[in-house]
């Protein structure tokens, strides 16, 4: 019998017994691959086997889409925490300059803005700033503004 396409495959492989129910899930597993094998050798019939191939690879998004899909650890992270960065700049009590505080509304806004960064990082963003006002500057700050 000449194969031509994988339902005939999976028609001979059920024909000559091949594929049958077995006790062991090894012998299953290794028809399930098989069959697949054989559909991967000859691509997907349409569009729709197509975008299924790529829903399995993480290429599309599965229906019906979301666009929390995929997020990771930042899934646990509440939306407060990459907007409202103001209380992250607060607690770390760099003394209050009309410059500085101007600086640090245009970059806690930028930062507010970004939606490709996570929050964590936003934060040491936001340490970053204040150990650079405090620390290293060592108030030198209010000369330079």
């Amino acid at each position: 019998m000449l194969v031509s396409n994988c339902n005939d495959y999976e028609e001979l492989l059920l024909e000559r017994n091949l594929a049958k129910p077995h006790n062991l899930s090894f012998w299953k597993q290794w028809d399930d691959d098989a069959i697949l094998l054989c559909k991967q050798q000859w691509g997907p019939k349409s569009a729709v086997e197509e975008q299924i191939e790529w829903t399995k690879q993480g290429k599309m998004w599965p229906y019906p889409i979301n666009n929390e899909y995929m997020l990771g650890p930042e899934q646990k992270v509440s939306f407060a925490k990459h907007v409202f960065l103001e209380p992250e700049w607060e607690k770390h009590g760099v003394p209050r300059s009309k410059s500085v505080d101007h600086f640090m509304e245009l970059v806690l806004v930028g930062l507010s803005k970004n939606p490709y960064m996570s929050a964590e990082k936003k934060q040491d963003h936001v340490k970053w700033f204040a150990k650079c006002f405090k620390e290293e500057m060592g108030g030198k700050y209010k000369e330079m503004f």
